[in-house]
C-alpha cells in the first residue's frame, strides 16, 4: 500500500517492494509535471508490483514540498533533495542500492545527482532537455504561446505560478 511520507521538508509517496534495489523518481517541472502526474503514479505502482520499492517525491519548493523556489541555489537544493530521497529509501525501505529515473527537467536533475552521489545502480533519463539553457528557452516559448502575448519583463520566468529565477 502506498504511503505518504515527508523527509527533509519534502513530500513523497513510498510504494513498497521487497527488492534490495529501490527506485527514486525525479519528476518533471511545472505543467509538464502536472501532465505526467497520473502516468508517473502508474509507473511507481508498476515498479512496486514487480517488487521494487519506489519513491516519488516533490523536489524542494515544488508540489506538496515545503517552501518556495529560491532565487539562488535552486539546483543545489534539488540535488540535495535527490540525495535525501535516496537516503530515505535506503533507511525506510531497506534497499542497498538505488536507481534514479528522471523525466524532462527531472532527468537533468537525476543525471547531475547520479554524478554527485556516485554508486547509483542505474540511471534512466526520460525525454531530458538538451541542457538547462535550451530548456529555459523552451519554457519561455511555452509561456508566450499560452498567453498569446509578449511576456512582461521580470527577473524570473513565471510558469503558471511556478517562478523560475535565472540562477
Amino acid at each position: 500500500m502506498t504511503q505518504f511520507v515527508t523527509f527533509g521538508g519534502m513530500a513523497g509517496w513510498l510504494h513498497p517492494g521487497r527488492s534490495g534495489l529501490g527506485v527514486v523518481l525525479c519528476s518533471a517541472f511545472a505543467d509538464e509535471e502536472l501532465s505526467a502526474h497520473q502516468g508517473w503514479r502508474d509507473l511507481a505502482g508498476m515498479l512496486s508490483a514487480r517488487g521494487l520499492p519506489t519513491l516519488r517525491f516533490d523536489l524542494p519548493g515544488t508540489g506538496d514540498s515545503a517552501g518556495t523556489l529560491p532565487e539562488a541555489g535552486l539546483m543545489e537544493a534539488w540535488l540535495d533533495g535527490v540525495a535525501d530521497a535516496a537516503g530515505f529509501l535506503r533507511r525506510h525501505a531497506g534497499v542497498t542500492s538505488v536507481a534514479l529515473v528522471g523525466l524532462r527537467l527531472g532527468a537533468l536533475v537525476a543525471g547531475l545527482a547520479a554524478e554527485r552521489l556516485g554508486g547509483v545502480a542505474a540511471l534512466v533519463l526520460l525525454a531530458p532537455p538538451s541542457g538547462g539553457r535550451a530548456h529555459l528557452r523552451e519554457l519561455r516559448l511555452m509561456q508566450r504561446a499560452a498567453t498569446l502575448a509578449p511576456v512582461e519583463a521580470k527577473p524570473w520566468l513565471d510558469l503558471d505560478g511556478h517562478r523560475l529565477f535565472p540562477a
